[in-house]
């Protein structure tokens, strides 16, 4: 055949079973004759319909001619097409001329061509569904070394691409500005409404307008600084609104409600799995237990930490609970079989969770680990551990810093709190945490302070007027 057509014949993998594959010739018949007697016939589908949608050889060969006469701005009838097929030697190939014109001669004009156009994507879909069932049963019985999650996450992207011809349809600037402006007079009338999900820190909220579906957030910070304990204590507040979804690699489903009941209770979590609880402990337990089953939280125990089975598990959740959002704790302990070297690993880890918080419209909390620089301990972008890929493909990062931690009197001056307009070289450490907003793709950067309750490892909002904690007053 001409190099012109570069389509196979109908695929024989069809054929396995021993049936007819689902198709619809003579609706293949109407769409290529409608195409060929109205010029504008072809802009209606030329975001669904590739030659390969097509079940007849002779069809797509037609059908990519059209395409190409389209694209160099030719025009289309039984005429040029004719002859754009003679003149690439596959004419009569396909049955001559004649085969041609007796495509105009199935349809009356191109009034049902987005309909007719469908029924012949849903037709390939069935034929697809059919080959990539049979590939997935034959590799399936086949002695493969390839990593299982990996294996079943190709085959859950395969079928999602099958679907997704609805979204091809594009919106041009004009629909796109009247959007923007409905978002602009909304924001106008309330100034502080919160557009995302409120976070539960009323200084974040207001400058970020809470967390937002499509983000990837990364919250980091070197070892015991409370980065899952923010992580948590978001998701729990979160959670008042809309369902979340927590996915911890690191501690136990017992060990995560633990700590949620302790957050809220305030009997640490500590007293709750190994102590036996005082009166006043179990009073205080006991009265949250109302409110903490009122709570929209899912817990996923995930039996493996490859980061497609987790993604698998989220894509699975968002369906049945309606999840708006995740957070993953921590990223460093997900593993992805198809990299090689450990900064690649964790750059296309970090890929996929945005993609995926992009695709299911969800806002994605991934709680990382930072490099440790014991002489120069206030955390940077670059010490984000194992690839500088994480801040490229996150949204928002948030680094958790606490001086107090490092045996330092008063929180480090170095950073500024742009939100409480305090010196913080006057504010003692104990008990206290700087926030620094890293990275904020559409909201800036800036710092605030937070107040750290280590007993409950809970995070709240810091009012310096309540809170006696200045070195002026003592």
């Amino acid at each position: 055949m001409n190099d012109f057509v570069k389509i196979s014949k109908n695929n024989p993998e069809y054929h396995e079973l021993g049936k007819i594959p689902p198709q619809a010739i003579n609706i293949e018949e109407a769409v290529l004759g409608a195409l060929m007697l109205e010029k504008d016939a072809y802009d209606d589908i030329s975001n669904l319909l590739t030659a390969n949608v097509f079940h007849k050889n002779e069809h797509r060969i037609v059908f990519e001619a059209i395409v190409k006469m389209k694209t160099d701005n030719n025009p289309v009838d039984v005429l040029t097409i004719a002859d754009f097929l003679r003149k690439k030697g596959v004419l009569e190939e396909i049955g001559g001329a004649y085969y041609i014109s007796q495509l105009t001669n199935k349809v009356g004009s191109s009034a049902n061509i987005d309909y007719h156009s469908r029924i012949i994507y849903e037709k390939y879909i069935l034929r697809e569904l059919i080959r990539l069932s049979s590939k997935t049963l034959n590799k399936a019985y086949s002695d493969t070394d390839e990593d299982i999650f990996t294996f079943v996450e190709d085959v859950i992207n395969k079928l999602e691409k099958l679907i997704t011809f609805d979204n091809f349809e594009s919106k041009n600037l004009k629909e796109l500005s009247e959007i923007l402006l409905d978002t602009i007079e909304l924001n106008r009338k309330n100034e502080n409404t919160i557009t995302g999900m409120p976070s539960g820190f009323k200084l974040y909220d207001k400058f970020s307008k809470g967390c937002q579906k499509s983000d990837l957030m990364i919250i980091a910070g070197e070892s015991s600084m409370g980065k899952s304990s923010l992580a948590l204590n978001i998701c729990d507040h979160v959670s008042d609104f809309a369902p979340v979804l927590v996915i911890s690699l690191e501690m136990s489903l017992l060990q995560l409600s633990a700590r949620l009941f302790s957050s809220n209770s305030g009997v640490s979590s500590k007293s709750i799995l190994f102590d036996s609880l005082t009166d006043l402990q179990l009073v205080k337990i006991t009265d949250n237990l109302f409110k903490m089953k009122q709570k929209n939280i899912f817990i996923d125990d995930v039996k493996s930490n490859n980061i497609n089975q987790i993604i698998a598990n989220i894509k699975y959740n968002v369906k049945k609970h309606d999840i708006k959002l995740v957070v993953v704790d921590y990223m460093q302990l997900c593993s992805d079989s198809n990299t090689r070297t450990r900064e690649q690993e964790v750059g296309a880890i970090a890929r996929k969770l945005k993609n995926l918080a992009k695709n299911l419209d969800i806002c994605i909390i991934a709680v990382s680990q930072l490099n440790r620089d014991k002489q120069n301990p206030k955390p940077t972008l670059s010490r984000l551990r194992d690839s500088g890929q994480i801040e490229e493909a996150a949204d928002v990062v948030i680094f958790v810093y606490r001086p107090e931690y490092y045996n330092k009197e008063f929180l480090d001056p170095a950073f500024q709190d742009n939100l409480h307009n305090i010196d913080l070289g006057n504010v003692f450490s104990k008990n206290m945490a700087q926030i620094i907003v890293a990275k904020g793709r559409n909201i800036g950067i800036t710092e605030f302070v937070l107040e750290f309750e280590k007993y409950i490892t809970t995070f709240k909002d810091y009012n310096p007027e309540e809170v006696v904690n200045t070195k002026e007053l003592f």
